[in-house]
């Protein structure tokens, strides 16, 4: 059974109660959050000690290891209190499976402390040239969210040979993922939005910056996972949790237009010479179909995102021995969210919530 969206039973992991615990602090700070275009370095630390940052990371190392279905409603929760801080925690807790493609003791050195949050662009917009023990990167790197709260930045490459793509066998550019420390690049302020405004996802610069090749990982590498567990066998599961803030935003959208509702008069029209009666909006028969239909909607892809999900995590013990495969199944999650976003159009509410949600469904797109 799908549980329902901000609600954690007793069983529950304590980072989904803690994570809800924190929404009403979460909601006090929503106006400096979208003034400032960041998280308030006050609430960074709270979310940290919460451990949401550090979610993904193992038990081995004195992680919670949280399943993919519990890390989604850990980040809906978030998003139900802020689109911003669920965005933010759904990209910087990637330290837990980034570092599943490393040795697992330079990982763990580079990670003393689990709770730190990592910013990632991993898509390959910069350039790594080969140089004795590692690589020199140079690069923009866009929308690295997290940038202004983050310990460590995953940055994508195109590794270069005489100043051109170095090729495979197959002709196709080898590409490098590269961990870097965020003190070592600069922060462009280019974040000037207006949805998901205090996410402070910046564009970052990094100017021949030296990676040691033990920072480095190859998504081709048929060796890629270092570590052990269900989490991590499939490397592009982190994918997974990025409708999670998007479907807490529509979920916010809709309580912030039901409340609206019941406060607001409903337009009254003539019968006969007579208007009718004052009444709620929430009474008028219009509206509550189209909030029904929006409710359908919500919970029809929400439903989906669990059970595809779901599927693919049963799946994950047995080598991937599930009915679809898993890419196939992270693109079905993600247009189960989008498609509820083309067609939920709500005119009520924040007007934050609105501008958020259309930011984060251009950005999953």
């Amino acid at each position: 059974m799908t549980k329902p969206a901000g609600v954690a039973d007793a069983d529950d992991p304590s980072v989904l109660h803690n994570a809800i615990a924190l929404t009403a602090r979460i909601r006090e700070a929503s106006s400096e959050i979208e003034n400032g275009r960041r998280l308030p370095e006050t609430l960074v630390r709270e979310l940290k000690q919460a451990g949401i940052f550090g979610m993904a990371m193992p038990r081995s190392w004195g992680g919670p290891e949280l399943d993919p279905l519990t890390q989604f409603r850990v980040l809906e929760a978030l998003g139900i209190a802020d689109g911003s801080v669920g965005w933010c925690a759904t990209i910087n807790c990637d330290g837990g499976y980034v570092t599943a493609f490393l040795d697992q003791d330079t990982a763990r050195a580079m990670y003393p402390d689990i709770n730190v949050g990592t910013a990632a662009t991993p898509t390959p917009t910069g350039q790594a040239f080969p140089v004795p023990g590692g690589y020199r990167v140079t690069g923009r790197f866009p929308f690295a969210s997290g940038s202004q709260h983050s310990e460590w930045m995953w940055v994508g490459c195109l590794v270069m040979q005489d100043e051109t793509p170095l090729l495979d066998e197959s002709g196709v550019p080898t590409t490098r993922q590269c961990l870097v420390r965020l003190s070592q690049c600069e922060i462009i302020d280019t974040w000037h939005t207006t949805g998901l405004r205090g996410t402070g996802s910046n564009d970052i610069r990094i100017t021949d910056l030296f990676v040691p090749v033990e920072q480095t990982f190859n998504f081709r590498d048929p060796s890629v996972v270092k570590r052990s567990g269900p989490l991590y066998s499939f490397p592009f599961i982190y994918v997974a949790k990025l409708s999670a803030p998007g479907l807490g935003i529509a979920r916010h959208a809709l309580d912030a237009l039901i409340e609206m509702a019941a406060q607001k008069p409903a337009r009254r029209y003539l019968t006969g010479n007579q208007l009718e009666p004052v009444r709620m909006m929430r009474d008028d028969v219009y509206f509550q179909e189209t909030v029904g239909r929006a409710e359908t909607l919500l919970a029809s892809a929400r439903a989906y995102q669990f059970e595809t999900m779901g599927d693919l995590w049963q799946s994950l013990p047995h080598r991937y021995r599930s009915p679809a495969s898993p890419r196939h199944q992270l693109t079905c999650s993600a247009f189960a969210w989008t498609s509820f976003n083309s067609s939920a159009r709500l005119r009520a509410g924040p007007r934050s919530i609105k501008r958020d949600r259309s930011t984060a469904a251009s950005v999953i797109s």
